[in-house]
Order: structure tokens, then sequence, then C-alpha cells
């Protein structure tokens, strides 16, 4: 991951470690994972956890929507 990408974004993921996140200056996580859907987590960012599937979808659309900075 680039640090200068990730610092203050909302990263997804779709391995790793959410303190490498943290880290590196990111502040929110989306984790596209089919392990263990039914399971809660504790995480040192606010999460969301979406199946492999929709996690393509937002994949999808973050590489295709012009990004706005504020």
């Amino acid at each position: 991951m680039d640090k200068n990408k990730v610092k203050g974004k909302i990263v997804l993921c779709k391995g790793g470690s959410d303190s490498d996140v943290k880290e590196m200056g990111g502040v929110k996580m989306i984790v596209a994972s089919d392990d263990s859907l039914d399971t809660g987590f504790t995480l040192v960012l606010p999460a969301a956890i979406v199946n492999s599937e929709r996690g393509a979808k937002i994949d999808k659309y973050i590489n295709t929507t012009n990004y706005v900075y504020i």
C-alpha cells in the first residue's frame, strides 16, 4: 500500500491487517472477504465487512469514478 494514497481515506481491503491501515493513516475500512461473515470482529478502525462479490462491485466503482477531494 502507498501511504500517500491511504492517509485520510476509507480503504478497501481484500486482505492484510487493520493495524497496517491505521499506521498508514487510513481512517476507515471496507473489508471484502467470504471468511466468517457471521462472526463479530474487533478492529482498530471503523469497518464494514462485505462478501467478495460486493467487494468486487465496490472496487469497480472506485476504479471507474472520478474522486472528489474536499
